[in-house]
């Protein structure tokens, strides 16, 4: 379990080191800044996600504000073998495809800021 602190930290490290070193320069620096943007409204979004009923029934994320990642995890990684890469759109900044190695990679930074790095 980590808190929503350590999920957005390490999730923003992960985009930034992985993903947007993937992008071309001009577009590299608009998710740069939209990211920076994202970020402040974060815990907001998370809440919101955490109050969705089937959120709740998933029981991914806990009444005190931690997320069971390792569940999120696995569920991930089961996803990405049965059903291949999962793609992501962004309007304006481009495509990617999120593979079973990118998974382990965002779950790793995640565990770092939760001063976890185990696998």
């Amino acid at each position: 379990m980590v808190s929503f602190s350590q999920l957005i930290a390490g999730t923003m490290k992960f985009i930034d080191a992985e993903m947007l070193p993937a992008l071309p320069a001009s577009q590299r620096w608009i998710a740069g800044a939209l990211l920076y943007a994202v970020q402040g409204k974060a815990p907001d979004l998370l809440a919101q996600y955490a109050s969705h009923p089937l959120v709740a029934a998933l029981g991914l994320i806990g009444g005190d504000g931690t997320v069971d990642i390792e569940t999120a995890r696995m569920a991930a990684k089961s996803a990405c073998q049965k059903h291949g890469a999962a793609e992501v759109s962004i309007p304006m900044i481009g495509q990617f495809k999120l593979t079973e190695k990118n998974f382990d990679s965002l779950f790793r930074f995640i565990r770092s800021e939760a001063g976890s790095e185990t696998d």
